[in-house]
């Protein structure tokens, strides 16, 4: 026996493995975010979009009555499945119900905006001039926003 390795056997070579690319910290950096900036954009975009189009509804909750009643009357029936004098009952319901809460909204509408007009001037009398045309206008589109066509500043 021959101690010595055979040179004609070839030793196997190593597997080929393909080479790792290593990725860049800016590149993954820059990669989250965009991602951020895409879901986030979508996050705005959506609530804004919800916020305004609730807002539209407040809106024109008093002329569009009617037709809210029939949208909850036809969803209604349709999900409990009521009988026709079950519907005739609830559309009566839902009818004196939404008067109700029209009236309430008239009555409490100008109380609300007495009371706005009241923190509008309580603030502008403590602010100088420059500071006041600026707080006006804040508060002018705040209004406008939490509370649509309620208060009309001068």
């Amino acid at each position: 026996m021959n101690s010595e390795p055979n040179s004609e056997t070839v030793a196997p070579d190593p597997p080929l493995t393909p080479p790792t690319r290593r990725r860049s910290k800016w590149r993954i950096i820059v990669q989250l975010l965009l991602v951020l900036l895409v879901f986030g954009g979508g996050v705005v975009t959506g609530g804004a979009l919800a916020f305004r189009f609730v807002r539209q509804r407040m809106q024109n909750f008093e002329t569009q009555s009617d037709t809210m009643i029939e949208r909850i009357h036809t969803r209604m029936v349709w999900k409990y499945d009521l009988s026709d004098e079950q519907s005739a009952q609830l559309k009566e319901i839902l009818r004196r119900n939404f008067d109700d809460l029209i009236a309430l909204r008239r009555e409490f509408r100008p109380r609300l905006a007495a009371e706005m007009e009241s923190i509008e001037e309580d603030v502008a009398a403590i602010l100088t001039e420059s500071q006041r045309a600026e707080w006006r206008e804040n508060f002018r589109n705040f209004s406008d926003v939490v509370f649509p066509g309620v208060y009309q500043s001068e």
